[in-house]
Formats: structure tokens, sequence, C-alpha cells
């Protein structure tokens, strides 16, 4: 009964079956339990290129497929031998290791092992293995055997009628194909049908045609000859075309020549209108200088005045200059890595005073998105986004005016190539709150010479040129500047620039610094605005007031104003918190330093100006203005920039503080601690009577130089030419300072200062470091990180490391305030060149009268010529001359050739020639140099830039 009711079981569950896979999981996933199996397999028999085989199609507690074999040939192994032979196949008695049947928490060897072949009229049609761990008896085997049957039967229903709905679907596919061609044909019949119809109505147009054409020809007969008449006017009114294109072309030729001799007129009239206006600011510069002391107050007003007058002429003419350069393609970009935050910095240095004397809202802000860096012109960019705020500032009364730094994916002109295809645009929006730009008037504020008022009784004054400038400028650049304004509403200015897809691959740093690279250094030839002129550079005649007469600069009850005297070491303590000044007070008084508090910025100025400290603490947030414009003032200053100022902020702005000068960055929580530490240093450092410092640099000749320098103040000076060498000296030797060149014979300074770093031998040591201009990107940031943990201070240049070091002997070692609390000065460039021999050969008599006076006061003799020829003439008849200024612009002999013949001269061959010139056009360096000259220097001449070239090359 068990066999009849489970095979009738087996039969009425797979009728109807028609998927051979889910048949086949079916009959393993029912047999099994049923049989007492624990384990199973069932493979089909298929053909594949034309050979049968047997694939798994499903298994039964059999473990992971991968392994299983997936296909079996007749023949392999137990199941393909079964196959083969189409007998059932029996194993009994297995060894453990040939099967393991496993659950979760244990696993068994089978017993019995039975392979069925499934037939189907003796044909293989499947090949089923099941394992156990019980015998199978003899019954069981009798049910698998007849159930093998009914499952051959089963499969061959099912293979049939899968073959089945294959022949259908493949009938039901040619049917379809077989309308549609046949759709096709009748279309092509009814269009065979349309065209025969066509091609009958054809025939008899062409018939209606050929009796037209007949016409027609006697008509082009007549025509012909008409035609004939018309091809010779044509030839005429040709003729006529290209006499008349020809002219145009010639006038083009002379409109583009007439436009570029506009350009070269002006670039060689600055050298006319700079001529006289280098004489008028040299000589105002002496008046204002009063360097004998017999001018009243009111005359040296008077002389600021012209200087003055004459800085806003030369800014002038140097702003034609630029459009003339622009126009006449002389202008060269140099591309480079720009730090987005430096460029911050430079705008709120540059602006920050002028808001808060004009009372406006001026915030500056950088979208987090934007790269750190990015690849532009430094020194344009900055020219154009000056020019935008100047103009922001100029015409806003009241409100705001902000600079926003973002990303930008639209808003230019639809014809930009270079925007439209870079990978990302960066915009610089400029937006105030001032008395906006009518719509009429906002492409002719671009033009030169142009403003949105242009009466004679317009209330803003300006040339017009600033605008133009940035708009050919940014075009240089690749970008764009748009405008949108609503008259009394505000303006907003937006400079688009494309960031370069590759990034610009930064100049090699150079071997040496040339002198031209020092004169580069210099201040310019004369600030951007009048308004800078003098305020720094004139010395006043009268001595400083006394601390509780400074205005504005309200004394606390409990700071020393009114008791410094001579000799003792005072602390300028800028704060608003009156409980924090008190705490910095007490600390003071506990390091031997005497107090005094100012409130705020304005206050802290004033009483830096009028006590000269010996140091400053400087609180970043402040009621009036902000820290770090103080802290910029107090680095512009001469009488302030080398007291040593500690920056107190909550946030940590190290780079910030490094970069402007100063000594030390504290936070609030720890400022106990370090200002102790900082002022404690401070007295040990005033207190020292002798100095000695180690300078480190490979180039022998510039190491010369700066020992000169530092010996002729009186410091003992011990030099290295190696890195090796430097290291140890500052493990064997106590040096006040060290200063480092921008290349050692065995490492670079930064390795140098690393190795320091690691051997502690440096403890408080300050360092100075020169020549960083031409590092890349890593070297800057590493010299960043390495101010963090050494008293490191770069100077670019040569003159910027003197500065520092002027900055370190005056005031970090000990000159002490003379009687009165004077400090001393700064020491002069002018030293070294008294008693030096110099020749000026010009034919401007204004300019050797002007520069005459000039040398003359730093103690040098004068000779002058008018001409190149009278120049050579007086070198042969004086050959104890040092020096020739020489112009370049004379007549019958230039400078140039002037240069050439003192070379042809062996006795001359060495002697240092400075050309000056007041074209200062492109090319004209390179023109002086290869004449001969040893260096080159622009008019206006800046007397500070010129006798500190005079000095380099005289001392060399």
């Amino acid at each position: 009964d068990w066999l009849k009711t489970n095979l009738a079981k087996f039969s009425r569950m797979l009728q109807g079956q028609g998927d051979l896979v889910a048949a086949s999981q079916l009959v393993l996933s029912e047999l099994a339990p049923l049989v007492h199996a624990q384990q199973g397999v069932l493979y089909t028999q298929s053909v594949q290129d034309g050979e049968p085989i047997l694939k798994l199609v499903a298994s039964y507690a059999s473990g992971s497929e991968e392994q299983l074999p997936r296909v079996v040939r007749p023949g392999e192994g137990l199941v393909g031998q079964c196959a083969l032979e189409k007998k059932r196949i029996l194993l009994e008695d297995l060894r453990q290791d040939y099967l393991r049947i496993g659950s979760a928490i244990g696993s068994a060897a089978p017993l019995n092992v039975v392979i069925l072949p499934v037939l189907f009229e003796g044909d293989v049609k499947a090949v089923m293995e099941l394992a156990s761990i019980r015998r199978f008896n003899a019954t069981r085997l009798l049910f698998l055997d007849q159930l093998a049957e009914s499952i051959g039967i089963v499969l061959n229903t099912i293979g049939a009628n899968m073959r089945t709905r294959d022949l259908l679907a493949q009938s039901q596919s040619l049917t379809r194909e077989l309308q549609k061609q046949q759709q096709e044909l009748k279309q092509t019949n009814e269009r065979l049908g349309y065209q025969a119809g066509n091609l009958q109505k054809s025939e008899s147009l062409l018939k209606m045609q050929q009796e037209e054409l007949r016409h027609a020809n006697d008509e082009l007969q007549h025509k012909a000859e008409l035609l004939s008449d018309q091809m010779r006017q044509v030839e005429y009114k040709n003729r006529e075309i290209e006499l008349a294109k020809a002219a145009l072309e010639e006038k083009a030729e002379q409109l583009a020549l007439s436009s570029r001799y506009k350009s070269e007129f002006l670039a060689n009239m600055s050298h006319e209108l700079r001529t006289p206006l280098n004489s008028l600011l040299i000589l105002a510069k002496l008046l204002a200088d009063n360097p004998d002391a017999t001018l009243t107050p009111k005359q040296i007003d008077y002389a600021q005045t012209i200087y003055a007058a004459g800085a806003d002429l030369l800014s002038l003419i140097s702003d034609i200059l630029d459009l003339a350069k622009i126009e006449s393609g002389t202008v060269t970009l140099d591309f480079g890595p720009l730090r987005l935050t430096d460029l911050k910095d430079y705008v709120e240095r540059t602006f920050r005073p002028t808001a808060l004397e004009q009372k406006l809202d001026f915030s500056v802000s950088i979208d987090p998105g934007l790269p750190v860096t990015i690849e532009t012109d430094e020194k344009r960019l900055q020219q154009v986004l000056k020019n935008l705020l100047s103009n922001a500032f100029k015409f806003t009364a009241r409100g705001s005016v902000q600079l926003r730094i973002a990303p930008a994916e639209s808003g230019w002109s639809p014809g930009r190539a270079q925007l439209a295809t870079a990978s990302e645009v960066i915009a610089f929006i400029v937006s105030d709150t001032g008395v906006g730009i009518p719509a009429n008037k906002q492409k002719v504020i671009f033009e030169a010479f142009q403003q949105a008022d242009g009466t004679t009784s317009r209330r803003f004054g300006g040339t017009g040129l600033g605008l133009s400038i940035s708009r050919e400028l940014t075009a240089l650049l690749g970008g764009e500047i748009a405008v949108n304004s609503v008259p009394g509403a505000g303006s907003t200015f937006v400079l688009y620039l494309p960031l370069p897809k590759e990034p610009v691959v930064s100049p090699p740093p150079a071997a040496a610094i040339a002198a031209d690279e020092i004169a580069s250094a210099l201040p310019e030839a004369l600030p951007d605005t009048a308004t800078d002129t003098l305020s720094d550079a004139v010395p006043t005649v009268e001595p400083p007031p006394a601390a509780a007469e400074v205005a504005g600069a309200v004394a606390p009850a409990s700071d020393d104003r009114d008791d410094i005297e001579p000799g003792d070491r005072v602390v300028l303590i800028v704060e608003d918190d009156a409980a924090f000044a008190g705490t910095v007070l007490d600390i003071a008084h506990e390091r031997g330093f005497k107090a005094v508090i100012a409130p705020d910025g304005g206050a802290g100025l004033a009483l830096a100006q009028a006590l000269r400290p010996d140091t400053i603490t400087l609180n970043l947030k402040l009621p009036d203005v902000d820290g770090w414009t103080v802290l910029e003032r107090l680095k512009r200053t001469a009488h302030t920039r080398h007291i040593p100022v500690t920056v107190v902020s909550l946030a940590d702005h190290t780079h910030d503080s490094v970069h402007l000068a100063a000594v030390a960055m504290v936070s609030r929580e720890e400022a106990r601690e370090a200002l102790q530490e900082a002022l404690l240093r401070t007295r040990d450092l005033t207190g020292r009577d002798a100095t000695a410092l180690l300078v480190a640099d490979g180039d022998e000749a510039r190491r010369a130089d700066v020992e000169w320098y530092l010996r002729r103040e009186g410091v003992r000076v011990d030099s290295a030419a190696l890195g090796a060498e430097a290291l140890q000296a500052v493990r064997s030797a106590a040096y006040d300072c060290v200063l480092l060149g921008p290349e050692l014979g065995d490492m670079g300074p930064i390795e140098l200062l690393k190795r320091l770093v690691e051997s502690e031998a440096v403890a408080e040591m300050p360092f100075v470091i020169y020549g960083t201009e031409g590092l890349g990107g890593p070297e800057q940031e590493e010299l960043r990180r390495l101010a963090e943990v050494l008293l490191l201070k770069r100077g670019p240049t040569r003159k910027a490391m003197l500065d520092e070091i002027t900055l370190f002997l005056k005031h970090t070692l000990g000159t002490h305030r003379a009687a009165g609390h004077e400090r001393a000065a700064p020491p002069e460039i002018q030293q070294g060149l008294a008693n030096r021999k110099v020749l000026i050969v010009d034919d401007d008599v204004r300019n050797v009268f002007a520069l005459t006076g000039a040398l003359e006061q730093c103690g040098m003799t004068v000779l002058n010529a008018e001409s190149g020829k009278e120049g050579v003439e007086i070198l042969k008849s004086e050959p104890d001359v040092e020096l020739v200024l020489m112009d370049i612009m004379m007549p019958e002999l230039d400078g140039y050739d002037t240069i050439r013949i003192i070379r042809g001269y062996q006795q001359f061959r060495t002697l240092p020639i400075i050309a000056l010139t007041a074209k200062a056009m492109k090319g004209d360096r390179e023109k002086c140099l290869e004449a001969g000259a040893s260096d080159y220097i622009a008019k206006p001449v800046n007397v500070e830039q010129l006798t500190s070239l005079l000095r380099v090359w005289l001392n060399q």
C-alpha cells in the first residue's frame, strides 16, 4: 500500500508541471524525506555541440553549488556511468571521508548512495543521486525504480511541451513576419500603381513642355543678347568694387597704424612727463626732509603738498601708460599660485582703514567650496580688485561695501570661449550701496576717460581710466567684468575668471639674488594714493608727546604712564577688556616692565608712536578698529615697525600673525603663562650688550655683503657656506640670531631648519630666512609649519631680510632709548656712500640738479655731464669715478651708445653703470643690460631705492 500510495501521490503532484527546473526541484524536495535521504542531486540530459551532456538542474541539501559539477558527460564518474549503462548503481559501506552529510550542529557519513537513471522508452532523460545515513531497503529501492519511470514520463512530457512552445513561438514569429511582408508588398503595389499614373501624367506634361521649350528657345536667343550686354556692365562694376576694397584695406591699415602710433605716442610721452616730474618729486622730498632744519613747519607742509600733488600726477601718468601698454600688446602676464586667504588679507589691509574712516560696513568672504589656491597673475588680479573696490568706496557715502569670492556657473557673455570651456569659473563680486549707475551709462564707464557723470559740475572726480584698465586686464586673464546697478540703490560688479585645467608650473627658484631683485623689493617709487605719501616717510621735527597727552588715550587709574623714567622697560597693552588688561599689567610688573594700557586701536597707535615701547600686546577684537589693521599699521610705520608684538586672540591665527610679522600668537586661555614667557624673553634679550650672529649662505658675494652690513652695526658675525658648518656652529656657540640664505653648498635652508629642530639645539634662537620668493607651494607651506616651531621670520628678498635684522638689532637685542625716552632711528641706507664719487650723465639740467642735491646729502662727490660724449671725456679725465648714472634718452649720442663706448675702454669694463629711463616700456631693461649697463632704474627716481642700489654696487 505504501508503494502504491506514494507512486499515486507523485503522479498527481507532477501532473500539469511545465517547467523542467521547478519539476526537478519538486521531485527532490518531496522524494528525499520520503525515502529517508539527506542529500540529493538531479541532472537532466541535453545536447551540446552535437554530444549528449548531463546538466545539474536541482539539488537537495548538497552544500554550495560551487562544490557540485555543473556538467557531467556520459561515462564521467558514477553519474556519467549510470547514464551510460542505464542501470541503477547502489553504493554501500562507504568510507567516512567519501561524503559528509551535515547540519548546523554536526555531520555524519552516509551508509548508502543510490544513483538512478530516469528513462523514457529506453532513452536517458535524467540521472538522480540520493545519499542516506540509513540503508535503502528493498521496498524503497523498488519504489525508486518505479518512480524513475514515472519521472521519465513527466520529464519527456515537459520536454515535448517546451519544444512545442518553442515551435509555436517560432511559428507565430514567422506568421507575423509573413503578414508584415504581405503588407509591404501591398504597399509596394499601390506605390507602383500610383507611379504608373504619374508616368502617364508626366508623359502628357513632357509633351507640353517640349512645346514650351520651343517657345523658350526663341526667348533665350533674345535674352542671350541682353546677357552679353549685362556681363560687360558687371565686369565694369567688379573693377569698381576691387578699387573700393583696396581703398578700404588701405584705410584699415592706416587705422591700425594710427592706433599703434597713439599707444606708442602715449608711452613715449611718459618720458617727457616723467623727466620734469622726477626733478619735482626729488626736490620736494629733500625739502620735506628738512635735513638742515631751516624750514618752518608750514614750509614743510608746503613741500609735502607739492610732493602729494606730484604723486597724484604720477598716478595719472601711470594709468595712461598702463592703458597704452595694454593696447599696444606689451603687457605680459606672470601666472603663479595664489592663496585666496592671502588675497583676502591684502584686501582687508588695503581697504579696512578706508571703511573705518568713511564709517562703512566692509566684509570679505570666501566660499568654502573654492580651492585653497588658484593659478592667476596675482599682481594684475589685485590691480583689478583694487580699482573695483576703490570705486565702490568712492561712490558710497553710507551703508556697506562687500567682496564675495565664490564659484560661478553662468552670468558672463555667451561669446567668452575661455569662460565657457573652463573646468571651473570663479567670481569676485563687489557690491556697494552707493549712488548707482544709470542703465544707459553701464557700458560707457568701461571706455577710457569716460565716467557716468562727465559734466563739468560732476560731484566725483577722477580720470575715468580705472575701469577701462580693469576691463582690458581682465580680458588678458581670460575673464570678463559684468555690472548690475540701480541708481540710488547701489552697484554690483562681478569679475569672472576661468581657472586653468592644468596647474601652471611655477618658475624655479633663482640661483642667486641679483641687484635687480634687491631693487624690486624696495618700496615703489610712490605709494598708491597721495594720502599715504609722506605720513610715515617724513620725520616730524617735534619731540613725541608724553603718554598722558596723546589724544584719545585716556589713562586707566592703574597703569604707569605718569611714572616712566628714561631706561625703563615699557609694555603697551592694547586691550578693551579692563579685567584682562589688569591681568597683563600684573604680569608686566612681575617681569620688571612698566605698562601703559590703551583701550582701543586708535589710542594704541598713538601711544606706540609716543612711547616707542619695548614690546606690545595686542587684542584682535577692539571696539573701533580690527586688530589686524592695527598690527599692519604698526609694521608699516617707520618708528614702530621694529617693536615686537604679541597677538592675543580666542582663535588660532598663527599663519596670519607670522605673515604680518608678529613675534608671538597666544590664546586667552593660555595667556598668563605665554605672556610671562614672552616678557621674560624680551627682558633677557634687551639686557644683552654684545650681539653675535651667524650668516649661512652658499653664495660668497651675497654672504660678504650681508656681513659688511652687520659689522657696520657693530655686530660680531660668523659665517658658514655649508649646512653642515652651520649645524656645527649652532651646536658649539651661542648666537643671538641666525640668517639663512636661499641656498647652501650641501643642503637647502628648509632641510637645515629641520635638522636644527630635530637636534633640539635651537632653544629660543631666532632665525631669519631670505630669498624665499622662488619657493613653490609645498616649500612655502613647510616654512609656515616651521614658523610655528621656531622663532622664524621670512624676508623674501635681501632688502626684506635686512629690515628684519634691523628690527632684531635695534629692539630685540638692546638698543635702549636715549634721554627723553627716544628710540634710535633705524640705520639709514645712505651709510657707506660718503666720499664716493659718482658721475651723472643727463641732458636735463633739472634732473641733474635734483639728483646732485640728493646724492650730496649722502656725502657723495657728484660730477655731471650734459651729453654722452662729454660723459666719456670726464671719465677719461677722472679715472677715480666709482659709478655712473646714465640717462638713456639724450640727443645725438643716446645712453645705449654711450654705455657701449665706455665699455670699449679696458679700464671701464667693470665700472658700475646704472641706466636711468622714463619710458619703462617692455624690453627697456633688457636693452640697457645688453648695451652693457650694470643695472636699471625707472624715473621718477625714488631716492631711497636709488641710494640702496648705489650702496649695493659700490660695495661689491
